[in-house]
């Protein structure tokens, strides 16, 4: 099986883009057997093995390129363009596999989910599995907030951290006040889900605010290879 069709991507395109916006669509995708395939894998990945969130309805299967051949090839590909991209070599961290299903609409699952990954830039590289919407619980991003002044802008807000912070493992950007996060969106023109077809392939630097939006209907599947800071 050729698990991706690897199209020669137009790295300086690609970097221009994920400076500008906070992400960048890729050229390469996975095949729709790829696709197959590793919904299988996360399907019959036992339970007890995975992390399992929003009451059950999220399986995450980490590290699942040292089990499992193509999410291994997922994470060589990424390795490849993240190296082209960024002009330096690269591997990624871990890559996960994982599967949202529909929630309850009730306020402790739907709300808090607005967050960074760091304050400094940070990457992923997504390859989504099914075919993405709204009501599927799509990756959404406000595009800008992955840039130095908005990010000072919050420190020195207190938005991103506080002095009760200090000696914790947790830091207030990884849940974000809701208000905030929305009014932010509204301002910089609208939060921006990454709405798309099986197999497309997303980077994006995960210091802007995003989020999972919950998934209502349907389900989501998705590979993501995680990289350290750049």
């Amino acid at each position: 099986m050729q698990p991706f069709n690897r199209v020669t991507e137009d790295v300086k395109t690609l970097r221009a883009d994920v400076k500008r916006q906070g992400f960048a669509f890729l050229q390469s995708f996975a095949t729709a057997e790829t696709c197959g395939y590793i919904r299988n894998f996360v399907d019959r990945f036992p339970e007890t093995d995975a992390e399992m969130n929003y009451a059950g309805t999220e399986k995450r299967i980490w590290n699942s390129h040292s089990v499992d051949p193509v999410a291994e090839a997922f994470g060589a590909l990424c390795d490849q363009v993240m190296g082209a991209v960024f002009n330096s070599p690269c591997k990624a961290r871990t890559v996960l596999a994982y599967s949202n299903f529909p929630i309850r609409p009730e306020q402790s699952l739907t709300t808090g989910r607005w967050h960074i990954d760091s304050l400094r830039h940070q990457y992923k590289l997504f390859c989504f599995l099914t075919r993405t919407r709204v009501q599927t619980g799509p990756l959404e991003l406000i595009p800008g907030t992955h840039r130095t002044a908005f990010k000072l802008w919050a420190i020195a807000s207190g938005q991103y951290v506080s002095i009760s912070d200090w000696g914790k493992q947790t830091r207030r950007y990884q849940s974000l006040n809701e208000q905030w996060a929305e009014t932010r969106g509204r301002s910089a023109g609208g939060s921006v889900p990454l709405l798309c077809e099986p197999g497309t392939l997303i980077l994006v630097d995960t210091s802007a605010i995003h989020r999972a939006r919950p998934c209502l209907e349907g389900n989501r599947y998705v590979l993501a290879a995680y990289y350290d800071h750049f």
